[in-house]
């Protein structure tokens, strides 16, 4: 199930629609600052991209970063 959110673009009011996991993921990498993440993530998207997909993959791309690294951190790495 998709969740919406609102955000303020320059000169543009626009919403997000996301599954649930990936807002999750956005908040806790964002640290709850959802809004400053998701501006920052949209300034390099290119034009042919969805917004939604483009932050998917950005969210995914770095919660497996930060997993490896915890791994690594940890010992836990099969690389």
């Amino acid at each position: 199930m998709l969740r919406t959110r609102t955000l303020q673009l320059p000169g543009l009011k626009t919403s997000v629609a996301l599954e649930r996991v990936f807002w999750q993921t956005i908040d806790a990498l964002s640290e709850g600052e959802w809004q400053n993440w998701v501006r920052e993530q949209i300034k390099h998207k290119p034009e042919d991209v969805g917004r939604a997909m483009y932050l998917r993959i950005k969210a995914h791309n770095a919660q497996v970063l930060l997993t490896h690294e915890s791994e690594k951190k940890h010992g836990r790495s099969n690389s």
